[in-house]
């Protein structure tokens, strides 16, 4: 009689994972404790071992493939067993429903957040440079990771959005190297601006507990930084403290380290919101997700011209529009728009900044 061998559970959290390789052929025979596969989790890449001895009669599943817990993998029987093809169908039907019913980009419906640690890691090993397979595009351990934490986002945390509009011709008219040669772009005004709004109303520091709300004193802001292809939020840490001049040379010293694989764990946890510039790339508007264990994410759209009236006159000026999306469960329409409302005339008044 044939048995089935069935992915175990290698860890207290593992649900299932992906087959990186494959170390048997049908045909093949097996012994207890020969390593048949290699599963890559959230967490690691691990060996799986046999527990059944015999001769492979059927590889159920591919490289790439995602398999979850309890999932099969093999079926090993005697050397001239003939094995019923109704038996393999049933179980290929088995990995079929569950991964039509339970999987999207290689995770399942059943997710837990995404650490820090987890994610940078994948960030350091990833292969920026998409895999193309034929009419696919392979997904990488970052990009999976960040589909999950995403996904876990917009599932659990119940957001609210609001957006205004900020003229920022003074403030670019500011932009540009200073005395001590640093470039100073709009994205630093902004990460300033908030970090004043944020000083003016806390509560937008807020980070959920079991049954209160905790203000935090260091208020990182996080920013999301692209490089080749994928994108990671680095945090400027007590921007409230620091100057724009520094939060530039904060910013920048991020950005060529997150491109040198030098980045750590405390450079991309603990922000209370991220902004996410997608202006730079000619888009009008961006409502961001907000990240788990942070109150908002406010998306930066690009700089346009328009004409407004000014006194008597029609006069042309720069302006931007900002979206602002917010954790409900910490604070509320009426909270958020007043320090959006700030942010926006803390940018139009550009020498409070």
């Amino acid at each position: 009689m044939a048995d089935v061998f069935r992915l175990p559970k290698l860890g207290k959290s593992m649900k299932g994972g992906v087959v990186v390789a494959s170390y048997v052929k049908e045909g093949s025979g097996v012994e207890k404790g020969d390593v048949v596969f290699e599963i890559e989790t959230d967490k690691a890449t691990l060996e799986v071992e046999s527990c059944e001895c015999g001769f492979v009669k059927k590889v159920l599943v591919d490289e790439g493939q995602t398999v979850f817990v309890d999932g099969p993998l093999l079926v090993v029987g005697d050397k001239d067993e003939e094995v019923d093809k109704s038996f393999i169908d049933d179980l290929i039907a088995e990995l079929s429903s569950k991964r039509a019913g339970r999987v999207i980009g290689g995770f399942s419906d059943d997710i837990d957040p995404v650490g820090d640690e987890a994610l940078l890691a994948a960030f350091l090993k990833v292969n920026f440079e998409a895999k193309v397979e034929g009419d696919k595009v392979s997904l990488s351990e970052f990009r999976q990771l960040t589909s999950r934490r995403l996904l876990w986002s917009k599932r659990n945390i119940p957001c609210f959005y609001l957006g205004i509009e900020a003229d920022v011709t003074d403030l670019l008219g500011r932009c540009g190297k200073n005395e001590g040669g640093v470039e100073v772009f709009l994205e630093d005004f902004v990460i300033r601006g908030i970090s004043i709004a944020l000083e003016r109303y806390p509560l937008m520091t807020g980070r959920l507990g079991e049954d209160s709300i905790e203000l935090v004193e260091d208020a990182g802001i996080g920013v999301a930084v692209e490089v080749s292809g994928a994108v990671l939020p680095v945090i400027v840490r007590d921007a409230i403290g620091k100057g724009v001049v520094e939060i530039a040379k904060c910013r920048v010293d991020l950005v060529e380290r997150a491109m040198r694989g030098e980045l750590e764990v405390a450079d991309i946890g603990g922000a209370c919101i991220t902004l996410s510039n997608a202006g730079i790339f000619g888009v009008d508007n961006e409502i961001p997700i907000v990240i788990g264990g942070q109150c908002s994410g406010l998306g930066m759209g690009r700089v346009k011209e328009k004409c407004v009236k000014m006194g008597k006159e029609i006069v042309t000026r720069k302006k931007v529009l900002f979206s602002l999306s917010v954790d409900h469960r910490i604070a509320n329409g009426a909270e958020a728009a007043q320090f959006l409302d700030s942010l926006k005339k803390l940018l139009e008044n550009a020498e409070n900044l």
